[in-house]
C-alpha cells in the first residue's frame, strides 16, 4: 500500500480536505517528474510545467500568447516549444486557430485530479 504503515494511514484519514488535496498535489507533481525524468526540457518548458503543476493559473490550458508572456519569448519560439511538448507526450492541443490552448495530458500528472 504505497509503503505507508497503519499509523500513517490513520493520520491521512483524519486530514482536512485542504491538507489532503495539498498532499495529493505533491504526490502528483512527484509522479509527473518521476514519469518524465528521461525527457529533456528547456528552461522555458520547465517554467511552464512547474506553473501548470503547482498552480491552477491555467486550468483551461495555456495559449501560445500566454506562453510568450510567461516565458518572455517570441511567438515562433513559443510555437516550437509547445509543439515539442506535444511531441513528447506531455501536452495536447485543444481547439483550433486563435482559440487553441495546450493542456497537460491527464495521464502525465501521475494520478487523477481531485474532484
Amino acid at each position: 500500500m504505497c509503503g505507508f504503515g497503519s499509523t500513517q494511514i490513520g493520520r491521512i484519514l483524519v486530514m482536512t480536505p485542504q491538507a489532503f488535496f495539498s498532499l495529493l498535489s505533491l504526490v502528483q507533481r512527484t509522479q509527473f517528474w518521476q514519469n518524465h525524468k528521461d525527457i529533456a526540457f528547456n528552461e522555458r518548458q520547465l517554467k511552464l510545467l512547474r506553473r501548470l503543476l503547482e498552480t491552477s493559473d491555467f486550468a483551461d490550458g495555456i495559449s501560445r500568447k500566454k506562453y510568450c508572456a510567461l516565458t518572455r519569448t517570441s511567438d515562433a519560439t513559443a510555437a516550437r516549444d509547445l509543439s515539442d511538448l506535444v511531441s513528447k507526450g506531455v501536452m495536447s492541443p485543444v481547439g483550433e486557430g486563435r482559440g487553441r490552448r495546450y493542456q497537460l495530458l491527464s495521464g502525465s500528472r501521475g494520478c487523477p485530479p481531485p474532484p
